[in-house]
């Protein structure tokens, strides 16, 4: 699989600024929104456009400087569309956003 070119929000980018300035800033990505609707992913959104379901099940590990392997598990029993998604901290920010 290629890897997804994710857009970061402008909040996002303010946390991550704030972090690297020495900031006590969390970034750990806590939750992925999911969405079946078509949006342009902007570094102006502040939500997911349609979000029907939140993940909390995340893992990950560095791969890279700029890198990172990510795995969303979700165990319910059910089927749905997904035609983007998103990365929110754990303070509810959303970090990242793709479509």
């Amino acid at each position: 699989m290629s890897a997804l070119k994710l857009v970061m929000t402008t909040a996002g980018l303010g946390r991550f600024t704030a972090a690297q300035a020495g900031d006590d800033i969390d970034l750990t990505i806590a939750r992925v929104g999911l969405t079946d609707t078509a949006f342009v992913a902007a570094p102006s959104l502040t939500a997911l456009p349609g979000e029907f379901r939140r993940l909390s099940t995340v893992s990950g590990s560095v791969e890279a400087e700029n890198v990172v392997h990510m795995t969303v598990t979700d165990d319910a029993a059910i089927s749905y569309t997904v035609r983007g998604f998103g990365l929110f901290l754990t303070d509810g920010t959303l970090f990242a956003a793709y479509s």
